[in-house]
């Protein structure tokens, strides 16, 4: 059942991909506006694209040069419905691709972590036994017999490299065995 789900989560993942890939890749200006078109104009209405020559100063050179301006009107039956549209056909068009590649990303994020979540983790290899000489174990009985639980950690600890919760339990055995 798991792999099923993320096999779905997967494929939605890459239809959303490719579909915001080719929105903002695919057309060219005048397609991309009309993506925005259903939502900008009234029912019934078009879009309408005007262009003109218009005259702009540019500011990197310094220069007043000649450019071509783009606007777009809804229109119905050429009728003028809303004059002006562009800046808002454009950017609702851009926050549709930018919330595109959000939910894209967050949908590839719930994929690594599903992914995550179902791969096994590695068993954790057994601990190993610790091995002390007779001497060493004479003395760890010293200080646990003086009280000093500490101390005969510290040593098993330092005699082996142990960890500290391996010594831990190395004294512990030590200790109930003596009893």
């Amino acid at each position: 059942m798991k792999k099923v789900t993320l096999f779905f989560i997967a494929i939605a993942a890459l239809i959303l991909g490719i579909t915001t890939a080719s929105l903002l890749t695919g057309p060219g200006d005048y397609e991309r506006l009309r993506l925005a078109e259903s939502y900008v104009c009234p029912d019934g209405s078009r879009y309408r694209f005007n262009t003109r020559t218009v005259p702009f100063f540019d500011p990197q050179s310094g220069v007043e040069t000649v450019g071509t301006e783009l606007t777009v009107d809804c229109v119905a039956d050429e009728v003028v419905m809303l004059a002006g549209v562009t800046r808002q056909a454009e950017g609702l068009f851009r926050w549709l691709a930018i919330g595109g590649w959000f939910v894209a990303f967050m949908i590839l994020w719930m994929v690594v972590a599903v992914v995550g979540w179902l791969r096994p983790s590695a068993p954790t290899p057994p601990p190993q036994p610790i091995m002390l000489t007779a001497v060493d174990q004479q003395q760890v009985l010293a200080h646990l017999q003086s009280g000093r639980k500490i101390e005969a950690v510290k040593h098993v600890r330092a005699v082996t490299g142990s960890s500290l919760a391996d010594a831990k339990a190395h004294v512990e055995e030590i200790e109930s065995a003596a009893r």
